[in-house]
């Protein structure tokens, strides 16, 4: 309660040094003496509201003709009124609290909440005042607002697995020696772009024969490490077909084979550029490509 009653009083402190006061207006007595409000018969006729609690004083006699207008500037009777109940009830709060009446205070008893309820009452008046006061001094109150930062976040969609999405064309050189051709599909991903799904076919020529494979290969992205950037790294495995059209000497016409792949790529325009190492059926084979794969 103490609390409240101080921040009422810095209020009230505060109100009165935006309203201007008496002294720092200049009124000419001509203007003083011409300002003046006439009172007519209606004017004689008020409304008083019904009060839960408190005083209302009506003082009788005969009213003057005319009554001068009050000087702008004039601090506002209802701040001084306030200033004082502050005092009261900062008066009734001690001498509630010790036990120990003062002058002009009526001690509370424990447990008699109407102390608090008046000073909730009052609280409330006060702010009504104020906020008026203000309105009429031309203060706004301004709210203070905190400027909300997003943080960013990078969401990984999948691509719609089983629909062709972005194509891949590289060259390399492959062991028995030739020169490879490649060219895969990207047919989507899987678990949040962590395992891509890229079926490949690749033509090679040279040393009097030439190859065809066809291979069904699954990519897994690998966590970037710091001495290779801006590449990223990747590996991947796959099956599939293999035929020669005069295969080499102890090397089968046609075969199956299961390969590993271990590759880095970059971003490089609409695409990316990837370079590549392919080991075939433990070491039978051996391939280095490089190439760019672009996704529609």
């Amino acid at each position: 309660d103490t609390l409240v009653a101080q921040n009422l009083t810095s209020e009230l402190d505060r109100v009165r040094q935006q309203v201007p006061r008496a002294e720092d207006v200049t009124v000419d007595p001509e203007t003083r003496r011409e300002r003046v409000i006439e009172r007519r018969i209606d004017d004689r006729v008020i409304t008083l509201p019904v009060l839960e609690e408190g005083e209302i004083y009506i003082r009788f006699g005969k009213p003057a003709p005319t009554a001068p207008a009050r000087v702008i500037g004039t601090e506002s009777e209802t701040v001084q009124d306030l200033e004082r109940r502050v005092e009261q009830l900062l008066r009734e709060r001690e001498a509630a609290r010790t036990g120990q009446p003062q002058p002009g205070v009526t001690v509370v008893p424990p447990g008699d909440d109407s102390f608090e309820r008046r000073m909730r009452q009052f609280e409330e008046r006060m702010m009504d005042v104020l906020d008026r006061r203000l309105t009429q001094a031309g203060v706004a109150p301004q709210a203070a607002t905190t400027p909300a930062t997003t943080p960013s976040v990078t969401v990984i969609q999948d691509r719609p697995a089983g629909e062709l999405s972005g194509i891949a064309a590289y060259l390399g050189v492959a062991n028995p020696f030739q020169g490879v051709i490649g060219i895969r599909g990207d047919y989507g991903t899987f678990l949040s772009g962590r395992i891509e799904l890229i079926p490949e076919f690749v033509l090679g020529f040279g040393s009097d024969t030439r190859m065809y494979n066809i291979n069904a290969l699954v990519l897994i992205p690998l966590p970037e490490l710091q001495y290779i950037r801006p590449f990223r790294p990747y590996t991947g495995m796959g099956l599939g077909l293999m035929a020669f059209s005069n295969p080499p000497d102890d090397v089968a016409g046609i075969q199956f084979t299961w390969s590993f792949h271990l590759g880095a790529e970059r971003n490089l325009g609409p695409g990316r550029f990837f370079i590549e190492y392919v080991n075939l059926n433990l070491f039978d084979f051996n391939r280095l490509n490089a190439g760019y794969r672009y996704r529609f």
